[in-house]
């Protein structure tokens, strides 16, 4: 005898599913990939320049993040997250990276994000982009995803202590 879930037994079922980052696609990562940011603080007349690298190792499902820096004083940062770059406090606090990657469900006008609502599709520098703008852990602003892979190239925020970002080399 097969018994009938009610209607609204199995709309949650089918939201459970949608929402679990194990059950959709991957970021487009894999054992020694690296992403390598160049970040420009600027803080009234003055300003810093320095790269963020994050290298990508496997550990079983999931991964580990190396986040390393040249900026004077920063120690090396360990973060592991899921298949989806996600961390278990939902967002890389490192350099206020956020979200490393928009997932397809993620790539349209309008949608909401862990980071903001996206908008339309545009240029950021190089890239066609999908910009994220809201807040992602604690800085407000925008964050721009590459079209086709979803990987973050790079993010702007704005205000007393201004943070620009682009990804200069990965592999």
């Amino acid at each position: 005898m097969i018994r009938q879930l009610p209607f609204g037994a199995l709309a949650a079922l089918v939201l459970l599913a949608a929402c679990n980052s194990e059950s959709g696609p991957g970021a487009p990562v894999q054992a020694g990939s690296f992403m390598v940011y160049n970040i420009v603080e600027t803080v009234g007349p003055s300003s810093i320049d320095y790269e963020v690298r994050v290298d990508v190792a496997q550990n079983g499902g999931v991964y580990d993040l190396k986040v390393t820096s040249t900026r004077s004083g920063s120690a090396p940062e360990q973060i592991k997250v899921d298949k989806s770059l996600i961390p278990s406090d939902n967002v890389i606090k490192a350099f206020d990276l956020g979200r490393l990657w928009l997932p397809p469900e993620g790539r349209a006008p309008s949608k909401r994000t862990a980071c903001g609502v996206v908008g339309e599709k545009r240029k950021y520098r190089n890239w066609e982009v999908w910009p994220v703008d809201g807040i992602c852990g604690l800085k407000n602003g925008s964050r721009f995803y590459e079209v086709n892979t979803g990987m973050l190239v790079g993010f702007m925020f704005p205000g007393g202590n201004e943070m620009t970002a682009y990804l200069k080399s990965s592999g």
